[in-house]
């Protein structure tokens, strides 16, 4: 059975069949590396505006990112196997290709090896709140996502961005940036967030979501993101491509919102959800870059 490779990439498919070759495909998969790539300006922002500049910490970084981003995705796969049979049957969990009990063992490795780095490398109070960010997301996986709703999924992605921020400058975290960037990636999730549990019935918190409320949060959440953003380009005095890629964002998620409710909508919103991934990254590279060049005397 062929299956496209950027399905693949993205941790939406692999092979069925049991062999050598489909299981090293298997085990590339379960990394989603194309969401991987793209979360990874989500965290290099708030590291870069901090004061970090592009150096070896910053690839040192890079990796101890990855090793997490492998903690947070392979212990979504592994505790969403039955869940994902019915969102994501192809996926190497639910489709029998891989060992549940294998990839909790590397899951485990994974994220032991981010909080020796996050403390040996950085700082104690960097490797802290990484240990406060896996654990809100294990009891966000394993409780509150069905038991309270989805939107308590905005917990760990608020959290995110001042963990990055410990690792260069944890005595300026009393400090309004940090802050105001928690702020933008909780709107901007709050768009994310309702894309993404678009093919299962889910509840935002404590109630049943139906399409016009979720349509009302993703416009809510959209405006909410614009004006944080506003108000941030302007404390912080960035260059306009930040505003001009924060006004585009904000005007492709309105437009995606039309789509709630409608009957492809599901076809619609998954579609859109791949996109917001990449909005995403766009926006938080611009950041980094625009925060970047403002760090070069």
């Amino acid at each position: 059975m062929n299956v496209p490779t950027m399905a693949i990439l993205a941790g939406a498919a692999a092979p069925r069949e049991h062999t050598f070759k489909n299981q090293i495909i298997g085990f590339v998969s379960m990394h989603h590396l194309l969401i991987r790539v793209m979360i990874f300006p989500i965290a290099a922002a708030p590291y870069v505006v901090a004061g970090g500049l592009i150096d070896a910490k910053f690839l040192i970084f890079f990796f101890t990112t990855l090793l997490g981003g492998i903690f947070v995705q392979v212990f979504n796969d592994v505790w969403d196997v039955e869940r994902d049979r019915k969102k994501w049957p192809m996926r190497p969990l639910p489709n029998g290709l891989l060992s549940r009990r294998l990839m909790a063992v590397y899951m485990l490795i994974a994220g032991g090896l981010t909080l020796v780095i996050a403390g040996a490398v950085f700082n104690l109070v960097f490797a802290a709140g990484v240990l406060i960010l896996f654990a809100v997301h294990v009891a966000y996986v394993t409780y509150t996502r069905d038991h309270i709703g989805v939107l308590t999924g905005l917990i760990p992605i608020a959290i995110m961005t001042p963990v990055s921020w410990l690792a260069v400058a944890p005595g300026t975290i009393l400090t309004p940036l940090p802050w105001l960037l928690t702020l933008i990636h909780v709107t901007i999730g709050g768009v994310g967030q309702t894309f993404n549990e678009v093919r299962i019935p889910h509840k935002a918190l404590f109630v049943e979501f139906t399409p016009s409320t979720n349509k009302a949060l993703t416009i809510t959440s959209a405006v909410a993101f614009f004006l944080i953003s506003t108000y941030t380009f302007l404390y912080a005095q960035w260059a306009w491509p930040f505003m001009v890629v924060t006004g585009a964002f904000t005007v492709w998620a309105l437009a995606q919102a039309r789509y709630w409710g409608k009957p492809e909508g599901v076809k619609k919103l998954t579609t859109a959800f791949r996109a917001f991934t990449q909005w995403n990254a766009l926006f938080w590279t611009t950041m980094a870059v625009v925060a970047w060049v403002a760090l070069i005397p």
